[in-house]
């Protein structure tokens, strides 16, 4: 039997900030409208510049992206005022994250992987530690930090020796360890088989 997860969990705001953390919440209401406020200054007439938003996730109309890839002014003003929001860390953008060089940020490198031509949001907001969006759960999960990247992993059964292994394991290390305790060969495995907990 392998136990794991699939995603860590933030810890609840209103708990960590008695403790001394920088918590809170994000609206995604809050987000937009500040970044609705900057575009004004470079909009043509009164329509919403925002075609869809999803927590830090922003999508721009058509109009408005024509606009934002050839004006660096408005660009920056849109990248300042997602910034000025309390609780944002970083933003990247699309075409950015697109190139792959993300050099010594190890975030932009997280969303440099999970970055897809076409579906990824034209603006990608990094909360900061301890602060996520919503309102409407207790606690959440899509940040880069270690409370959420950090899961447990459990093996038992027949040829599993007992103990606690500190080395580095992800989940996908279940497969080629399973397969390794069953005799199976896999051809392909993105994991490696954790022989310190299973080995002969």
């Amino acid at each position: 039997v392998a136990f794991s997860a699939d995603h860590g969990v933030s810890p609840v705001p209103e708990q960590v900030t008695p403790m001394g953390l920088d918590a809170g919440r994000l609206t995604t209401a809050g987000i937009g409208s500040k970044i609705t406020d900057a575009w004004k200054a470079f909009a043509t007439d009164d329509t919403n510049p925002i075609a869809y938003s999803d927590g830090t996730d922003i999508y721009f109309t058509p109009a408005t992206l024509a606009v934002l890839r050839t004006n660096t002014a408005a660009r920056q003003a849109i990248t300042d005022a997602a910034l000025s929001v309390t609780g944002i860390d970083r933003a990247y953008w699309a075409d950015d994250l697109a190139k792959g060089q993300s050099g010594d940020d190890g975030i932009k490198r997280a969303a440099i992987l999970s970055y897809v031509a076409d579906r990824s949001p034209d603006l990608l907001l990094i909360p900061k530690p301890y602060w996520m969006v919503g309102t409407a759960l207790a606690t959440t999960h899509g940040t880069p930090y270690a409370y959420d990247q950090r899961v447990p992993l459990i093996l038992m059964g027949f040829g599993v020796k007992p103990g606690q292994y500190l080395t580095t394991a992800t989940p996908a290390d279940i497969a080629p360890t399973l397969a390794w305790l069953t005799g199976i060969t896999l051809p392909r495995a993105e994991g490696r088989p954790l022989i310190e907990a299973v080995g002969r």
